[in-house]
């Protein structure tokens, strides 16, 4: 196994980050997919309860189960969000969570108009969990928090303090000698186009491979790239 590392490429978003949360405020991060918005702001926090959104209709009660799970009393919370008693639910997570940050991932499925006018009661129900959810975490701008998002999202225009990311336009890493010899990093990253997502996956899969499957491994990243696809190399 060899090893490298790698300069930071987010010190911006990073730093701006940290600052609106020194400052007390919450902030909005919004970038395209891809462009290593999540893991700048996990340079700028540390000890933050971390929650995604998913994109089905039990995505709020799915949110409010992993936000249990990392803070204590988290049973008597969905015991409220399993009564429909939101509201106290809320209020019990901002006493849960203190003065830790709250990281919520993937907020632009929050985004959107509501809409109750569909027959399917179902829908109604996550339509409105979700209105509830969203407002309450519009309302801790004055908390400890970070949304983090692919687009701007309307719902949060002036309620939290707005930090475009922007994809780093360099991917500077500084090589250390390994058993297994020099690799060919700059190489690689040219080849996924310096995707922050394509560099994680290349730390846990490129260690595993001896030195002739990484000379394949970028030969067939060359003849994607040279096809129109290079993004597949690592997928």
């Amino acid at each position: 196994m060899f090893d490298f590392q790698e300069e930071n490429v987010h010190s911006t978003t990073t730093d701006e980050v940290r600052q609106h949360l020194a400052d007390g405020r919450a902030c909005l991060v919004r970038g395209p997919i891809g462009s290593g918005k999540s893991h700048a702001v996990r340079e700028a926090v540390n000890g933050a309860v971390w929650v995604n959104i998913d994109s089905g209709r039990d995505r709020v009660p799915r949110f409010f189960v992993d936000l249990a799970r990392q803070v204590d009393r988290g049973g008597d919370m969905l015991e409220l969000v399993a009564q429909q008693q939101l509201g106290e639910a809320t209020r019990l997570a901002d006493e849960l969570l203190g003065p830790r940050c709250l990281v919520v991932d993937r907020a632009e499925r929050l985004g959107g108009n509501a809409d109750l006018s569909w027959d399917d009661p179902l829908h109604a129900l996550s339509t409105a969990q979700t209105t509830e959810l969203t407002s309450w975490l519009c309302q801790r701008s004055h908390s400890p928090m970070v949304v983090v998002s692919r687009q701007a999202l309307w719902t949060w225009s002036g309620s939290v303090a707005q930090i475009v990311h922007r994809r780093p336009k360099d991917w500077p890493l500084k090589l250390k000698q390994a058993s297994g010899g020099y690799r060919d990093w700059k190489r690689l990253t040219k080849l996924i186009d310096k995707r922050p997502g394509g560099m994680t996956l290349a730390r846990a899969v490129i260690p595993l491979t001896g030195a002739s499957d990484f000379s394949q491994l970028l030969e067939q990243g060359a003849r994607l790239a040279d096809e129109g696809g290079a993004h597949q190399v690592l997928r």
